[in-house]
């Protein structure tokens, strides 16, 4: 989703075997394109594959300033290999629509994706050899859904989709421009604002807490337990 020149995750479609779960920013739910999970109670619902199984628990966090939205659903897939072993991937939504995806367990060697893989920790292209940690644009574009492959959301009018490139511009403009000075017409916030709201950031997420603050212009964004981890 691209919002007054910044973007984030708005939905996640997973696919497992012959099943695709897609969870909106709003917390809503579509399991082969059926939408009638939304109506059940928090509970295990057991998918047709069977090759896991997907668990909704409400959140009842009175902290509104918690990442995850009050009453939002909170998804948890559960996968146990053939060893037995169990890992789970957990989508949670917070009170602006952007997603949160958590990674419990161990995952197969032989997973790859735009962050990685459990193989090697460094942003590799998809041919595995090119690293592209210096260059997060074409690591974006590199593992853009492409045209050939598999179309999991519901929606397909999101734009950009291959061949079109991802943006990195300002919508309305041609040159690209700072991030501090690119969005905050409506909710102008200071770098020193942002800096003292994210005092409590982990060291590590610290300046990506400050970066995110001041282009959503939410200060509140800081307390997000995201970056606290």
């Amino acid at each position: 989703m691209i919002q007054n020149g910044y973007s984030y995750i708005s939905a996640a479609a997973i696919k497992v075997g012959s099943d695709v779960v897609e969870i909106q920013g709003d917390g809503s739910l579509i399991v082969n394109g059926n939408d009638t999970f939304n109506n059940k109670d928090a509970a295990t619902l057991e998918v047709a594959s069977g090759i896991f199984s997907l668990a909704k628990t409400t959140n009842a966090n009175k902290d509104e300033m918690n990442h995850v939205a009050v009453g939002t659903p909170i998804y948890d897939l559960y996968f146990r290999d053939d060893t037995g072993d169990m890992c789970s991937i957990q989508v949670s939504t917070n009170k602006w629509e952007m997603m949160f995806v958590n990674l419990f367990g161990i995952f197969p060697v032989d997973s790859v994706g735009l962050l990685g893989s459990p193989a090697h920790l460094p942003l590799f292209a998809r041919d595995g050899k090119t690293d592209l940690r210096s260059d997060h644009n074409a690591l974006g574009d590199e593992w853009q859904v492409r045209s050939d492959e598999p179309q999991l959301f519901q929606d397909k009018t999101y734009v950009p989709q291959h061949p079109e490139r991802c943006i990195y511009e300002e919508i309305g403009g041609s040159e690209k421009s700072n991030i501090r000075r690119r969005l905050n017409l409506d909710n102008p916030i200071s770098p020193k604002a942002a800096t003292e709201a994210c005092a409590q950031a982990s060291d590590y997420k610290r300046e990506a807490c400050i970066q995110d603050v001041l282009a959503t212009g939410f200060l509140e964004l800081a307390s997000d337990s995201f970056y606290q981890s």
